[in-house]
């Protein structure tokens, strides 16, 4: 094992810290106050990483060789059945032709994103595809910076760095492992 392997995902985590937390002050009562008052979301976010976490390794193992996923038919599915909830129970707010365009975009760039995802998943180099996807809140906070024109503040930069950075050194020791 790396030397460097178990201060990678300690760096990570720490950038994941401080993304999420951003200067707040965070505490052991405060973390229990917001289970106790929003239950449900916690344990529906606990399910779905574990359902994407499952899915994500068992893609490949399930998969038949060069066969395609299911994510081409169930992304457009479920855009379908939002698009179908919205309708039935309607929210506030307006729909302007340059929301609509942006709502388009990101849904085809969402939709590309996770075709492609289950294609490395299912056939790419593992430890590589995810050492590359901890770039995402990288990239994620340079596009959403740019096309707002806010400037973020430097413990977001430090956070992603961080990120990015724990990612690579656990990436690094894996492949120096092969």
């Amino acid at each position: 094992m790396s030397a460097a392997l178990p201060g990678a995902p300690a760096a990570a985590l720490a950038g994941l810290f401080l993304v999420m937390t951003q200067g707040a002050r965070v505490s052991w009562e405060s973390l229990v106050d917001h289970l106790r008052a929003n239950p449900a979301g916690y344990v529906l976010a606990l399910i779905a990483a574990a359902a994407w976490s499952l899915y994500s390794n068992l893609a490949r193992r399930w998969a038949s060789p060069g066969g395609g996923g299911a994510v081409e038919l169930f992304v457009p599915a479920t855009g379908l059945l939002l698009l179908l909830a919205h309708s039935i129970r309607p929210e506030s707010g307006a729909w302007t032709a340059k929301a609509a365009i942006e709502a388009g975009v990101l849904g085809w760039i969402t939709a590309l994103a996770y075709v492609l995802w289950d294609v490395a998943m299912r056939e790419g180099d593992l430890p590589f595809v995810l050492a590359c996807s901890y770039f995402t809140p990288l990239l994620s906070t340079l596009v959403s910076s740019a096309y707002l024109g806010v400037l973020p503040p430097a413990t977001l930069w430090l956070g992603c760095f961080l990120i990015v950075v724990g990612s690579l050194a656990s990436w690094r020791s894996v492949f120096d492992a092969r």
